[in-house]
């Protein structure tokens, strides 16, 4: 299977200091939530059980909610 990948996020510089500080949570949860920042999240093998799937989508949970 081909994977797009996604661009990365460029840095936030801004001369606004407002923008910036409104701007700079934004890219560090937008990388929270992609991978870039916590690591990337692991595929569950075809042979996964019932409880490893639960537990991968409480990991994934847990990156939406942080």
């Amino acid at each position: 299977m081909s994977r797009l990948r996604k661009p990365a996020i460029p840095a936030v510089v801004v001369p606004d200091r407002r923008l910036s500080t409104l701007l700079g949570p934004m890219k560090q949860n937008i990388e929270m939530l992609t991978g870039v920042r916590g690591g990337k999240l692991e595929y569950l093998p075809d042979t996964a059980t019932p409880d490893e799937a639960i537990a991968k989508i409480n990991e994934i949970i847990d990156r939406l909610n942080n």
